[in-house]
């Protein structure tokens, strides 16, 4: 209850052995918030509050010693933001109950609780009030976040912050829910249940919404943990006809992802953080599989996922990730570089896997960073440059590099290195083959499509020199007319200006050559420097034997030559010669070598493998047929 207005609170201070008042205050909490400002001054031995009710009636309602142990105190959990609230409804959104429930962790997993069962519940709310240190803390921390930005006065916002949380609990103590309000909601979803009592109550529409949060609330503390919290959500969810209802959903699983000990609870047994963070995405993109015929919580989950958007559960599952890979903690339990680094490379498959269109910045510089540390070589210094391309190594699919590289530009890491991001973009953009490459395997055409017209428009949305976006933008709508019509575009002949920024700093993308029939592309014996593959039309390799010329074999779209002379850096073990117009792609020698360098540190075994079989081809004899 809030105080009358004839009450006052008298701030008293210690000071060798006589109590005296230092000032009043008009409401209980900003009377202890100035208490503890004067204790921690250091100046006094103790402070405490009391309230006067007139008649000199004083009683004693805190009181705290200048040396008390810190271990006693609950504390919150700071945060670095808070929604700055305007009037009550704004506490039901779910940027406040974020705010709440990560600043009131401790006390909620302690239940647990969700932030939206503790602000539907007036006995829970009540309970949080009546622990003045941890209910004080978390008012003028929240309050001194929103007052920094000269919006309001701190003591003022402590007051609407007091005020709204006495208004929460006598707006969810006011709501009497019929008997059967909690089974109407497990039988029917959040329609059946607004349906039911608006029979039952035949109140307003905001009375209503009132009453449906709270069964829902109540409903979910009947659960047994958290993982029956969950489990009672995704009922819900798939009941869900509306988007309101689903939304309703989605803020309160995003609300259990956001916390560590309920993320434990649901996962289970993981062997270590890669692994877990391996099911976190795994979830999030769609491919978590448990068994056949098996319907877990996370497979469930899953499903969610791919059927449904849900905005805040993605976000708060991607949020976790990039939290977890921005910090320093090992994925793996031993000491072994190459576990680690093994750990990460199938991360980061799950991670760029499935939705192309998720917009995950901040997420891209965190895996680029982990890679930063990961894969720098032994006395090497740690190169940003090297990262972005350890990772478009990484990366599985043409898709995903795309991806990465347009969230990756998005980020303050990105626009620092634009330069490098431009010319790998090039790589990626110059070598699509088809708006196909944009999109996932088995993805049909109108998928296909709207992807391509997504990402075209948030390729324009980036912060790219404009010369740039409009180039690789162009490439992508010139790769959707052939995807619709069949109709090859007229060729462009406009380039970036080598004065665009980041036009000629860094390398240009991989040239492209066309070759006449009977070209020969290089000679047995030659020096290796270049690989190609082959876009279209056709080569024969072929070696000496007995002074005649042998075609040992043929290659066509698709594949590469000449690359075994840049593996273990020998010459030319053949010759290479297009028996027809041949349009190639240069794989330069250096860009091969950092591929194997990868490999070696990934998979020292592969690596040994590779460079085995290219000896043994070396050492097979060749055979003139005409003898």
């Amino acid at each position: 209850m809030r105080p009358s207005a004839d009450v006052k609170f008298d701030i008293h201070v210690l000071n060798d052995g006589r109590w005296t008042v230092f000032t009043d205050s008009a409401t209980k909490l900003r009377a202890i918030g100035e208490a503890k400002n004067l204790l921690s001054s250091g100046k006094f031995d103790a402070a405490k509050v009391t309230e006067e009710r007139g008649q000199k009636r004083e009683i004693l309602i805190w009181q705290e010693d200048a040396k008390k142990n810190d271990k006693d105190v609950t504390t919150i959990t700071p945060v670095d933001d808070a929604p700055y609230c305007k009037k009550i409804g704004d506490f039901y959104e779910f940027d406040a109950r974020k705010t709440i429930g990560r600043l009131l962790r401790k006390h909620l997993d302690t239940f647990p609780i969700t932030a939206f069962e503790l602000i539907h519940s007036d006995a829970h709310l009540r309970n949080l009030m009546r622990n003045d240190e941890l209910f004080i803390q978390a008012v003028r921390f929240a309050a001194n976040l929103q007052s920094r930005n000269g919006k309001a006065k701190l003591n003022d916002r402590v007051d609407f912050l007091e005020k709204n949380a006495h208004a929460l609990s006598k707006r969810a103590a006011a709501v009497k829910l019929p008997a059967d309000a909690t089974k109407v909601l497990k039988k029917t979803g959040l329609a059946g249940l607004a349906t039911f009592l608006d029979k039952e109550l035949k109140a307003e529409e905001a009375k209503k919404q009132d009453a449906v949060r709270v069964a829902l609330a109540k409903a979910l503390e009947g659960t047994r943990d958290w993982v029956g919290r969950l489990d009672f959500l995704l009922d819900i969810a798939e009941m869900a006809a509306e988007e309101d209802d689903l939304s309703v959903v989605d803020g309160i699983v995003a609300e259990i992802f956001d916390g560590s000990e309920a993320v434990q609870d649901v996962l289970g047994f993981q062997r270590n953080l890669g692994q877990a963070l391996k099911t976190l995405a795994q979830i999030i993109v769609g491919t978590f599989e448990l068994s056949t015929g098996s319907n877990s919580t996370l497979e469930r989950m899953t499903r969610l996922l791919k059927a449904k958007e849900m905005p805040l559960t993605r976000a708060t599952i991607t949020e976790r990730l990039t939290r977890e890979l921005s910090g320093i903690k090992k994925l793996t339990r031993t000491e072994e570089m190459v576990e680690e680094r093994k750990a990460f490379t199938e991360l980061v498959a799950e991670i760029f896997r499935g939705r192309a269109t998720s917009k995950s910045g901040s997420l891209c510089e965190a895996v680029t960073l982990r890679a930063k540390s990961l894969f720098k070589g032994e006395n090497e210094d740690e190169s940003s440059e090297k990262a972005i391309d350890e990772m478009i190594i990484l990366l599985p699919t043409e898709a995903a590099k795309f991806n990465y590289l347009i969230d990756l530009a998005s980020t303050d890491f990105g626009e620092k290195y634009q330069k490098h991001v431009i010319a790998r973009l090039a790589h990626v953009v110059d070598g699509m083959q088809t708006v196909a490459d944009l999109v996932d395997h088995g993805a049909d055409n109108v998928e296909v499509v709207r992807t391509a017209a997504v990402l075209r428009d948030r390729l324009l949305a980036t912060n790219l020199p404009e010369e740039w976006r409009r180039r690789f933008a162009k490439k992508i709508y010139d790769l959707l007319m052939v995807f619709q019509t069949g109709k090859q575009p007229t060729p462009s002949k406009t380039k970036p200006k080598s004065s665009e920024k980041g036009a000629s700093a860094q390398p240009e993308p991989l040239d492209r050559l066309t070759v006449e029939a009977g070209t020969y592309l290089f000679h047995e014996g030659d020096d290796g420097d270049n690989a190609y593959l082959v876009v279209s039309g056709e080569v024969t390799i072929i070696r000496m034997a007995g002074g005649h010329e042998v075609v040992v074999a043929r290659a066509g779209p698709g594949s590469v030559v000449g690359e075994m002379a840049l593996i273990d850096s020998q010459p030319r073990m053949a010759s290479a010669k297009a028996v027809k117009e041949t349009q190639l792609t240069i794989v330069p020698h250096q860009d091969l070598q950092a591929r194997l360098e990868r490999l070696g540190k990934v998979d020292p075994v592969m690596r040994k493998l590779v460079d085995m079989f290219v000896r043994r081809i070396r050492d097979f004899p060749i055979v003139d047929a005409k003898k």
